[in-house]
């Protein structure tokens, strides 16, 4: 039976639909399914949109991100998401707090944190043209009387990949240029910012691609919107339960970091394609190591049980607090340190509707600090984290 007074700290509206709350129990909860990038959606890489990626400070992001991932361990997630806890935003472990951080985004997936917060309208009124404005091409609407559209402001993947797949040799520059932007759109939000759909791309995240010379802060919406998608995932239990977000960072931190569920790294199938030449925003980041691993056959519910148990018994000695830079084998992006200055900041990182306490004074051994303790109360909000939009509806300040 609940007791909410069993662990003082810990808020009852998680508790009681918390994950771990049934392994406390004994029982097996389900493992979460993965939403990640999907390479048969990929459209073609065109050197042409390089410059405009650069402007916008993301074109490290696309080089190292834009082809196949790596094997992702679903059930090893699934273990680490059920020691989430939305009240700290960070995975509860015998040895204390630990939780990816705006270190843990720069240096894996070169995001820029310098910026401006993500924030704007999404009201669905007139997206069609909005998309239209921006790429060229107007979805088209939904024509079926009989049932409501079930993406209201939302295009599949595939109208993406019918309408973009390979920008033609002889096109115009404002042709690139809309070739360009559904190119970055379909990328963001097939590896970034993936929800429960996972056939879509939201049009809200294409409009920050108006203008290329803005600098949003890319690093913490990408890490607001992990936060709130760890956030619902830890207390979804049924068996088609999932968790989207930026996966693919998260499982790169976890294998960094932790030697649970940690897959063998192979050399990768291909060598990092762009020279090392002095243009280091072609240079890879630390995803680069995790580029080829090896996979395991072992049946999933076997491993879960291994995975929680390994995580039970984890000790400080087992867990990797070296920097990043320790021991790589080939030369970093540039953007992976551009914003170290910021990497300790806290403060709320805000993606659209989701805002989101990025609190790295809980976790101060992750960056060479003796660790304080109890840290510094920050109020996380079950309010904000209830704020979970349709994007039909207009949010309120």
């Amino acid at each position: 039976m609940f007791r909410p007074d069993k662990y003082p700290g810990l808020d009852d509206y998680y508790e009681q639909k918390h994950r771990a709350v049934l392994v406390e129990r004994g029982e097996v909860p389900p493992l979460l399914r993965l939403r990640g990038h999907n390479p048969n959606e990929t459209l073609v890489y065109d050197p042409r949109y390089e410059p405009y990626f650069r402007r916008m400070d993301l074109l490290q992001f696309v080089l190292n991100f834009k082809g196949t991932p790596p094997w992702l361990n679903a059930t090893a997630l699934t273990a680490l998401t059920d020691r989430w806890r939305p009240e700290t935003h960070s995975f509860h472990l015998p040895l204390g707090e630990m939780s990816i951080t705006l270190e843990g985004i720069a240096m894996i997936t070169g995001l820029p944190i310098e910026g401006r917060a993500l924030t704007g309208k999404v009201r669905a009124a007139g997206w069609r043209q909005r998309v239209a404005a921006l790429v060229g091409v107007e979805p088209e609407p939904w024509t079926d009387e009989t049932r409501k559209d079930p993406r209201p402001s939302s295009v599949l993947f595939s109208w993406i990949q019918r309408h973009f797949h390979r920008c033609p040799k002889d096109a115009s520059p404002l042709v690139v240029e809309r070739f360009a932007r559904a190119y970055l759109w379909n990328l963001l939000t097939q590896v970034v910012f993936l929800d429960g759909t996972r056939d879509t791309a939201s049009w809200m995240f294409l409009d920050p691609l108006r203008d290329w010379d803005v600098k949003w802060s890319w690093g913490s919406v990408a890490l607001a919107f992990l936060y709130r998608q760890l956030d619902g995932a830890c207390m979804r239990s049924k068996p088609t339960s999932c968790l989207g977000g930026f996966v693919w960072a998260l499982q790169v931190w976890m294998w960094e970091r932790i030697p649970v569920g940690r897959n063998f790294s192979l050399a990768p199938e291909e060598p990092w394609k762009y020279p090392f030449d002095g243009d280091e925003e072609r240079y890879p980041t630390i995803a680069h190591t995790w580029a080829n691993v090896q996979w395991t056959s072992i049946a999933a519910m076997g491993r879960y049980k291994a995975y929680i148990s390994e995580l039970d018994m984890l000790t400080y000695e087992q867990v990797n607090w070296r920097p990043y830079t320790v021991l790589r084998q080939f030369p970093l992006n540039n953007m992976c340190l551009c914003d170290q200055h910021l990497w300790r900041v806290r403060c709320a990182m805000i993606c659209f509707y989701a805002v989101e306490w990025h609190l790295p004074h809980r976790v101060s051994k992750q960056f060479g600090v003796q660790q304080r303790t109890p840290p510094d109360y920050v109020e996380t909000s079950v309010k904000l984290h209830k704020q979970n939009t349709v994007p039909s509806k207009p949010l309120v300040d």
